[in-house]
């Protein structure tokens, strides 16, 4: 029996949620999950979660799989590193120290990201304004002839 950790859909018709489960592979998606993780809202600006990481480490030490999905979003959250970190064997201290500066460097990269968004967006709006302002040709002169 392969152990799975993905994500199992909730809630309503196009508008999902997701509760992240341990779950026997060969069962189908919304299936009986051996043990519930934590939860994923897609829905929400800032894609909320909470994940119960000490319970994600249990699963993986035991060799659990993770799916895609729930990679990239342990990626994002840092549970990746850390968990890269604890097969390193690393001390409590060390993980701890590693891992604030790995949120420094994220939220630093984060900011970076939306500094250049907006800078994108204002060259966007001026290129825009500059078109328009071409685009007005002066009036042509009617000739009329007798």
């Amino acid at each position: 029996m392969a152990v799975k950790i993905r994500f199992k859909r909730m809630g309503r018709k196009k508008s999902p949620f997701y509760r992240i489960v341990a779950i026997d592979s060969s069962k189908k998606r919304s299936g009986k999950e051996i043990e519930r993780l934590g939860w994923f809202n897609p829905v929400t600006s800032n894609h909320d979660c909470n994940i119960k990481e000490d319970l994600v480490i249990k699963w993986l030490k035991d060799g659990a799989i993770l799916s895609d999905s729930v990679n990239s979003l342990f990626k994002r959250t840092g549970l990746n590193y850390k968990w890269h970190l604890i097969t390193q064997g690393k001390s409590e201290n060390e993980i701890d120290k590693l891992l604030q500066d790995w949120l420094k460097n994220e939220e630093a990269r984060n900011q970076k990201k939306k500094d250049k968004k907006l800078s994108k967006k204002s060259k966007a709006k001026s290129a825009e304004e500059i078109e328009i302002n071409d685009d007005v040709a002066p009036a042509r002169i009617r000739k009329t002839f007798p």
